[in-house]
């Protein structure tokens, strides 16, 4: 298009304002950023909050020249007077100053907007806002860095492991970035695919989530395989189903149902509890050769929020029908000194071993009681008196503090050998978010003692990572030796697992805390230094005590649940709380959100 010589000189001012808009602000920053490193710690708490509200008007204030830089290549009338946007801003800046509001710890300008007149009004009335629960220094000041920034840090992770996904393994179960291969296992069916739908909606990747959904259409079969019906359950039917309640796209839940209707055989046990492997093809379910027709106790109760989420979609009572028979099952099976073991006759509904923990194939278990009270909107009473009691008994017998520090863990135990031992599995940091979940609910008597477990917990599983080299935790650490806790050779890999992220990220939610949100990017940090591959991808680890990256040992692998939990539950430790808030939302053992069923 022709532009006039008054377009050119409209677009000439405009620029010239933004750059004397940046310069002003450069040369503020520079000034003042000595005088705030002495200020900071005299501001009182009303100071504070007044800055966090600035900080985040001055941030729109930097989207607005960006938006205008843009629109004066394009056009001569944005309907904005540079003149005055250079006199306001000056003077907002003035006014900043003079109440001793350094701007040293911000990003941007200040915008002149709609809520302008009212952050002035309060700034020189020194009326703040109300204060979050918890007081602190905000996180943006010496070189921090805002949320809005680390979301799309975490973003940006996603888009590097899923393209080794997309180059090396599409349609593959598993994507393995260091040989830059995929690999097929049990599932055959894409299982990290189904598993990453609803990180994917979550993060805003429209374009990967299109054609993840494309695949599942024309390429994703339920055929003759032969594959876990707990695995299985959690990590694809409960990926297809988040992902339809969050974007509507109906293939998706028509292979949820497709699938969750090959499966159903394995269901047809006495005792409801279903036996662990089956064949897609014809239905034939079995357990182990060597188990004594055994299955993990967690793999057979953990079903309960997947096939009732499905039963409500599709009208299909039959599928609740199997789950709520599993849970009448394990309410009145007798325990073990009040406590699950980790095999489980599916027959019988008899303990077959004595190994109590809450780690490997016992965990979610624990987990699904107080899930399934609030998935059903806390219309079973006895789901959630069956939960109380299993966890005073966790409480009574397992809980353990460490020498010399007093670190909070949960041991492992053998009754019938009268032998308990400091094992302390990574899985087990499911358990914070648990204990700290259930004490927001009234009808839990001991509501203190459980969130001051859930607090003590999460610090141990923190210092897990925090102690080892690499800033990533182990998959095992034990506490026998009179130390608080020690890594022995063979537990030093780390596979990218999400239990303590998932805590982080209940516990902030719970209390606002910015400790919480500084361990998870901590944590976060430590992941991508050490487990990033370069060009594309992630791979879980050999070592944590690796003083370099070149000690690592890479194992070769991403497993689904890095895209699924580890890098959903990162990534909504810093988004608002109105983004799948716990009121409304149950996650799965996998990180898929349901929502609560609607009340009766």
């Amino acid at each position: 298009m022709k532009r006039s010589s008054k377009t050119y000189s409209f677009f000439a001012a405009g620029m010239f304002v933004v750059f004397a808009l940046t310069t002003i602000f450069n040369r503020v920053l520079s000034e003042e950023k000595h005088a705030m490193s002495k200020m900071q710690h005299d501001w009182t708490r009303d100071e504070r909050h007044l800055m966090d509200e600035l900080r985040e008007t001055m941030s729109e204030m930097k989207l607005l020249i960006e938006q205008n830089k843009k629109a004066m290549h394009t056009t001569n009338n944005r309907g904005i007077n540079v003149n005055s946007l250079d006199v306001e801003v000056k003077r907002i800046v003035k006014e900043a100053l003079e109440l001793g509001i350094n701007q040293s710890s911000v990003a941007s300008p200040l915008p002149v907007s709609k809520a302008m007149p009212s952050v002035l009004r309060r700034i020189k009335e020194k009326k703040p806002t109300p204060p979050p629960p918890n007081d602190r220094i905000l996180e943006g000041m010496g070189g921090g860095m805002a949320e809005e920034d680390k979301l799309e840090e975490i973003r940006q992770e996603f888009l590097h492991a899923w393209k080794a996904y997309e180059l090396y393994a599409w349609g593959k179960d598993v994507v393995e970035p260091v040989s830059k291969s995929g690999q097929d296992e049990q599932y055959r069916m894409g299982i990290t695919l189904l598993d990453s739908l609803d990180t994917m909606w979550i993060m805003g990747l429209d374009e990967k989530f299109k054609n993840a959904v494309k695949w599942v259409e024309t390429s994703c079969r339920f055929t003759n395989q032969e594959v876990s019906v707990f695995e299985t359950t959690i990590r694809a039917l409960g990926g297809l189903l988040s992902a339809y309640h969050l974007s509507g796209e109906r293939v998706l839940l028509q292979a949820a149902n497709e699938l969750a209707t090959k499966m159903e055989p394995a269901f047809e046990t006495p005792t409801g509890f279903p036996k662990s492997t089956v064949r897609l093809s014809d239905g034939k379910a079995w357990c182990p050769s060597w188990s004594g027709n055994s299955a993990s106790f967690s793999e057979v109760t953990s079903l309960y929020l997947e096939w009732e989420y499905l039963s409500r979609l599709v009208n299909n009572p039959r599928f609740k029908q199997r789950v709520d028979k599993i849970m009448d099952t394990m309410i009145n099976m007798p325990k073990i000194q009040g406590l699950y073991a980790q095999w489980v006759n599916v027959d019988s509904a008899r303990f077959t071993s004595g190994d109590i923990t809450l780690g490997s194939r016992v965990d979610s278990a624990y987990e699904y009681l107080e899930k399934v009270w609030r998935q059903t909107n806390r219309t079973r009473p006895e789901v959630f008196k069956e939960y109380l009691d299993r966890i005073d008994s966790v409480d009574n017998q397992l809980i353990k503090k460490s020498k010399p520090n007093g670190l909070t863990y949960i041991e492992q135990c053998n009754f019938g050998k009268t032998k308990c031992h400091g094992q302390f599995d990574h899985l087990v940091c499911f358990a914070p978010a648990m204990l700290a979940l259930g004490a927001q609910e009234s009808a839990n008597p001991k509501q203190k003692r459980h969130f001051k477990l859930a607090e003590e917990l999460t610090k141990t599983c923190y210092e897990s990572y925090r102690r080892m080299p690499t800033g990533l935790a182990p998959e095992i650490i034990k506490f026998d030796h009179g130390e608080d806790f020690y890594v022995e050779m063979a537990d030093r890999h780390n596979l990218l697992r999400p239990e303590t992220v998932e805590s982080i990220f209940v516990m902030w939610r719970l209390t606002h805390d910015q400790k919480y949100r500084d361990w998870g990017w901590n944590i976060f940090q430590s992941f991508r230094k050490y487990t990033k591959v370069d060009g594309a991808g992630y791979s879980s680890i050999g070592n944590v005590k690796a003083k370099s990256k070149s000690e690592v040992r890479w194992r070769d692998k991403t497993e689904s649940f890095f895209f699924a939990e580890t890098l959903k539950y990162l990534y909504l430790l810093f988004t608002d709380d109105s983004v799948l808030p716990l009121d409304k939302y149950v996650f799965n053992t996998e990180a898929h959100p349901f929502p609560i069923a609607p009340a009766l």
